[in-house]
């Protein structure tokens, strides 16, 4: 009754029916220590990220939604198409301090020319009727929905249903009521990059800032990556062997230097900009150890020239200008 469903569609409109009466009361599985699973949502209700959450402490306090936009090849022979590999979408990501739209790419979706792949949206607080998504095994045990994580909430911002490219609502990034309702100051980081296909690709990351936080990892404020590339960027920390793509730290002070990894397979252009902010009002700086350059950060974004390879302790999201 909990357990989520994955199918491959025809291509073409298609109705799927799932037959049963509605699920009410407690319902529990299990899940283990570093393990995947595809849940669902089993009420005829919304359910709420937060409280589904603080019920269940054997996950790692993450929500993954998969968005399929689309596929490289539906037209030809080629079963790339019919295959992971072939998919055009990514993995929303969304904990308690804040959510992130999936990786994102204009390559056009299913074959169509002139259908861009731009309906990517972050995860809103509550998850709809009918809604999978994946969780992951902290210590593992007991995964526990119940009547007090239901609540009345239509789809829309705070609501968000993933389905096909035509009916989802075309937003580049999240808009601010999608995210977390946690209050904390949050900055959304933009990285735009090439895939090996040479087609623009853009990345969405989060970080939070609370007192009590540090770079230590704090269950339902630090989210793995789902689905690195082989050039991408994410939160690495110093102590950490993870790779974050939302990541919670302590409070903004002037020193708070916030490290990210980046991993090129190509030499040449990135950008770093900011896709959002909340709460935050100090300036915003992408530093440079290496070159001792601080590039400001804005929504137009800052490009940066590399090389081929893996740069770690390189580059920081900084508070204040080196002196």
């Amino acid at each position: 009754a909990t357990d989520g469903f994955i199918m491959k569609g025809p291509g073409v409109a298609q109705n799927y029916t799932f037959e049963g009466a509605p699920k009410d009361g407690t319902l529990t599985t299990a899940i283990g220590a570093g393990e995947s699973y595809l849940v669902g949502n089993p009420y005829a209700s919304a359910l709420s990220v937060r409280k589904f959450i603080q019920d269940n402490p054997s996950t790692t306090g993450t929500l993954y939604f998969w968005q399929h936009v689309g596929e490289t090849d539906t037209s030809s022979t080629n079963t790339s198409g019919h295959n992971y590999g072939g998919y055009v979408g990514g993995y929303a990501t969304i904990n308690l301090s804040a959510a992130v739209a999936a990786n994102q790419t204009s390559l056009p979706a299913d074959g169509r020319a002139g259908a861009l792949g731009t309906g990517y949206v972050a995860p809103g607080m509550f998850v709809p009727i009918g809604q999978g998504f994946f969780i992951e095994g902290a210590a593992g045990g007991a995964v526990s929905f119940n009547n007090s994580q239901r609540t009345y909430v239509t789809e829309g911002s705070t609501s968000v249903f993933y389905k096909s490219t035509d009916k989802t609502k075309k937003t580049k990034t999240a808009s601010k009521s999608s995210t977390s309702s946690n209050g904390l100051p949050v900055l959304k980081l933009g990285f735009d990059y090439l895939s090996e296909d040479q087609v623009s690709f853009h990345r969405q990351l989060a970080i939070s800032f609370k007192q009590g936080n540090s770079f230590a990892v704090e269950r339902g404020y630090d989210s793995e990556i789902y689905d690195i590339g082989v050039t991408d960027a994410y939160w690495k920390f110093p102590t950490q062997d993870e790779k974050f793509v939302i990541a919670g730290v302590q409070a903004i002070t002037k020193d708070l230097e916030v490290p990210l990894e980046v991993v090129m397979n190509y030499n040449g252009e990135v950008r770093f900009s900011i896709d959002e902010l909340e709460g935050i009002e100090e300036d915003l700086f992408i530093e440079d150890k290496l070159t001792g350059v601080s590039y400001p950060l804005s929504k137009q974004g800052v490009a940066i020239t590399l090389a081929k390879g893996v740069y770690t302790d390189r580059f920081f999201v900084s508070f204040e200008k080196p002196k």
